[in-house]
């Protein structure tokens, strides 16, 4: 029996499949736990054009990152904040705070989860952060004063 897997099976394969299964496999496992459908002809066509849209949305993410990084390559922003006389600020500079000031002073929006591995920024002067994508890493200057 020919069935269209809507879970990832151990040793059938993954969720989108489309596998051949013993009947009593497929009527006793795999359908009442709602881990597969019966393959039909409309459903198999179904199946591809939501692939191949899953496919086209992946490369117009992936070319809106682009453009993106070329967008930020180089910029510069500026936050002030009070700190001690040794230069220790009261409150970190967050991620958040990045996102909204890029947005203020370049107008450019950046996903909060594209700053890589970011930890808050605790002292005045310049610090580059990174802005990392699947296969593209970009840095911003973010330099910080009292």
């Amino acid at each position: 029996m020919k069935v269209i897997l809507q879970k990832t099976v151990l040793g059938l394969g993954k969720a989108g499949d489309v596998c051949n299964v013993p009947d009593g496999y497929a009527m006793n496992l795999l359908f009442p736990k709602k881990m597969a459908i019966v393959a039909t002809d409309t459903m198999i066509q179904t199946l591809q054009q939501q692939q191949q849209q899953q496919k086209q949305q992946h490369i117009e993410q992936e070319q809106a990152l682009r453009v993106l990084h070329k967008q930020v390559s180089g910029k510069q922003i500026t936050i002030h904040k009070t700190a001690d006389h040794h230069g220790k600020l009261y409150q970190g500079i967050s991620a958040h705070d990045i996102v909204f000031e890029m947005r203020k002073q370049h107008g450019i929006i950046i996903p909060e989860k594209l700053l890589e591995q970011y930890k808050p920024i605790k002292t005045t002067g310049e610090t580059i952060v990174t802005l990392q994508s699947p296969g593209q890493k970009t840095n911003i200057i973010v330099l910080i004063t009292s």
